[in-house]
């Protein structure tokens, strides 16, 4: 899932209808892994064995048998970036299903969504 959707998802579990104004991407996401990891490292350990959040040019967050694992990604000014969360998902799950570390799946995931961007919607 995406950012909006993890705090969607988050305030719709607590039945609240309004959400948050952030600032900025940085306080959007101190939300998240404050506020919003810890409850899906609940969810993570019973019916999903790892839920990913992706951050858009602030990388991806994973959580994985309790434990909370960030990859940052390279910032790029792009006219599009329909796709890569699609192309993200694809190569994580791909590293994920051949037994790579969750490391090496969210920089899989950052370098394909980072290409696909640059080819199809980079300025």
């Amino acid at each position: 899932m995406n950012a909006d959707e993890s705090i969607a998802y988050h305030f719709a579990l607590k039945g609240k209808k309004s959400m948050p104004v952030f600032q900025t991407e940085a306080e959007k996401e101190e939300f998240i892994i404050n506020e919003i990891c810890p409850v899906l490292k609940k969810t993570a350990a019973g019916d999903f064995p790892v839920i990913v959040i992706k951050l858009g040019e602030r990388g991806a967050l994973a959580i994985y048998r309790g434990e909370i694992f960030h990859e940052e990604t390279q910032a790029i000014n792009a006219c599009s970036t329909v796709g890569a969360g699609d192309v993200f998902s694809a190569a994580f799950l791909k590293e994920f299903l051949a037994g790579k570390s969750i490391a090496e799946c969210l920089q899989s995931g950052n370098k394909f969504a980072f290409d696909y961007i640059l080819k199809h919607g980079g300025k």
